[in-house]
């Protein structure tokens, strides 16, 4: 295109934001553009401008057309059984081949095709990777509503005991209600004792007999220090040592962020990895719930 006339920035601003959103058509991301950075970019030099950078635009034109290689990645993938439901499958498509397309659209296409989703993989609606957690830790807590509780921080979910206790002797874990002599009820605990559970420690914070007695030691710390924690966000370790609930070794997250770092394996043992993820999440997340442009 000659000397270059346009920022790296604005190159960038092109690439992110043409396939993060469905346009009306090309006219108005234009208009998104010259707008974003002052300018007033004619309809041919833009054009000229995004066919030489090979910018991909995701319009209400192009929304309904899938070329060959993305219509058979669709229908192997629709069949496999690896995907949970049909978001599922539209995100990881959309994040693959750079659009923004609906999980309604994909639906209706695969249906023309005569493909049907399998959703074998979330039929028990358990991964194995929380049926590995729940045979490793669900019998060491001494009440189930515990269990359920730890098991629900750790996965972002938010099952019931009912849910988790039925699908739990389905996979053969039956809890046994007798105790050794000595053993001392989570009931008769002081508030203010700490216990370990699974791969973390729990204290006691009040004794009104319900399951809010009991609460994950880093979240006690944290409250500790900066208050309750807000509705929808948890605190998580930002390494794997369990064992360390000191405030660098913690950070604050929206619960649908950690789906995000398990889905992109962001969890990390290095805590300043861990914690910019974080950071990144929640960021992303407020942008997404306010529409914002990034």
């Amino acid at each position: 295109m000659g000397n270059k006339i346009y920022t790296d920035a604005q190159i960038m601003w092109l690439e992110t934001n043409g396939y993060n959103r469905v346009w009306k058509n090309r006219a108005e991301f234009r208009a998104a553009f010259n707008k974003t950075f002052g300018l007033n970019v004619g309809v041919y030099k833009f054009n000229n401008l995004i066919d030489y950078y090979k910018i991909k635009i995701c319009s209400k034109q192009s929304e309904s057309i899938f070329s060959e290689e993305q219509k058979a990645w669709l229908i192997e993938n629709a069949k496999s059984g690896m995907f949970k439901n049909c978001r599922h499958l539209t995100d990881t498509y959309n994040a693959l081949f750079k659009e923004c397309r609906k999980s309604e659209n994909i639906n209706s296409y695969l249906s023309t095709w005569g493909v049907y989703l399998n959703t074998e993989y979330n039929k028990s609606k358990y991964s194995p990777e929380m049926d590995e957690w729940l045979r490793n830790n669900y019998l060491s807590f001494s009440v189930a509503k515990d269990a359920v509780e730890a098991f629900n921080e750790k996965f972002g979910t938010s099952k019931s005991e009912a849910a988790i206790t039925h699908h739990c002797r389905k996979i053969k874990l039956k809890r046994n209600t007798r105790f050794h002599k000595g053993h001392v009820t989570a009931r008769h605990r002081k508030v203010g004792d700490i216990v370990k559970r699974s791969d973390e420690s729990w204290i006691k914070v009040s004794d009104d007999g319900n399951k809010h007695d009991w609460m994950p030691l880093r979240k006690y710390v944290w409250e500790q220090q900066y208050g309750k924690v807000p509705e929808g966000y948890c605190v998580v370790f930002l390494t794997d040592n369990h064992s360390d609930v000191s405030l660098k070794n913690l950070g604050l997250i929206n619960r649908r962020g950690t789906a995000i770092m398990s889905k992109l394996d962001w969890w990390s043992s290095n805590r300043v990895i861990t914690g910019d993820a974080v950071q990144w999440c929640n960021l992303y997340l407020i942008a997404k719930d306010n529409r914002i442009v990034l």
